[in-house]
């Protein structure tokens, strides 16, 4: 069994270890089904671990991220 994708817009690099493996987050098509979002660990060209989202779900995903961010700022202004 063949797996086949390929990755259609490299989006950026979100961290890269000593070692050179990278957390990356692309837009990837997988056979020939419409390309996701993938955030996904790299080792040397090879695909490790990640999570794969559509459009929607990586919205929803920055809208928890921004929440998240402001509790931490409100905590961290009281704290003051």
């Amino acid at each position: 069994m063949s797996f086949e994708y390929k990755i259609k817009q490299k989006i950026g690099v979100v961290s890269k270890k000593l070692n050179g493996d990278t957390l990356e987050l692309n837009l990837i098509q997988y056979g020939k089904y419409p390309a996701k979002y993938d955030l996904r660990r790299w080792s040397g060209g090879n695909m490790l671990k990640g999570l794969t989202m559509d459009a929607d779900e990586l919205t929803a995903l920055k809208t928890v991220l921004k929440s998240y961010n402001m509790m931490i700022i409100q905590k961290k202004a009281l704290e003051a």
